[in-house]
């Protein structure tokens, strides 16, 4: 379940939201392709809190994959599917 954490039955991510102070909540899932590895850590990042929303905030050059909390499967642009996780 990767870094995560459980209270009173419900499991929280690590990230947390900076505008609540509370576990992010935008995104169960999120990818980010770019040129570079340290970029693509901070958006994806961004993305767990913004959800689908933040995909058209990605810059040019970086392809983004949300999994929204209610499960519903997002791109950014042409992204297509996102790359196979092992």
């Amino acid at each position: 379940t990767g870094k995560s954490f459980e209270v009173g039955g419900t499991r929280y991510g690590h990230v947390v939201d900076p505008r609540t102070g509370r576990p992010a909540a935008g995104a169960r899932l999120a990818a980010v392709s770019c040129a570079s590895a340290t970029d693509a850590d901070a958006l994806s990042t961004g993305l767990l809190v913004r959800g689908t929303e933040g995909l058209g905030a990605l810059p040019s050059g970086c392809r983004g994959w949300v999994s929204a909390a209610d499960g519903a499967f997002s791109t950014s642009g042409s992204a297509g599917e996102p790359p196979a996780v092992k």
